[in-house]
């Protein structure tokens, strides 16, 4: 899966006040399966705690929690670890979407531009 974020819209620069204005980020993925790339990523990996390996929610991408998230965090012996909590909210709110089809270069010239 490739994927990219493309930021939109003015910077906050008050970051104690919300301004109104309409920023986020564009996010944008090219993948040869969406079921088994990114819904598997979005829905079993940041919204599960024991998937892909024991830590927690994501704390930033996970959508499924309306109670503080922890994650585990282990240093590089595997035997000390520090626990994280974030505070119940989304700090990514999807707004809209679309899933769209890009065929390959071989389909374009042997299937679309064949001439019959």
């Amino acid at each position: 899966m490739l994927r990219r974020g493309i930021p939109f819209g003015p910077p906050l620069t008050d970051t104690a006040a919300d301004d109104g204005v309409q920023r986020g980020l564009h996010f944008l993925c090219y993948q040869a399966s969406i079921t088994d790339q990114f819904e598997i990523l979005q829905s079993n990996w940041a919204n599960n705690p024991r998937f892909p390996v024991v830590g927690g929610y994501d704390l930033i991408i996970g959508q499924d929690r309306e109670d503080a998230r922890t994650f585990d965090l282990f240093g590089a012996d595997k035997a000390t670890q520090q626990t994280l909590t974030a505070p119940p909210r989304h700090w990514v709110v999807p707004t809209g979407g679309g899933y769209f089809f890009a065929p390959s270069i071989s389909a374009i010239r042997d299937v679309l531009a064949r001439a019959d």
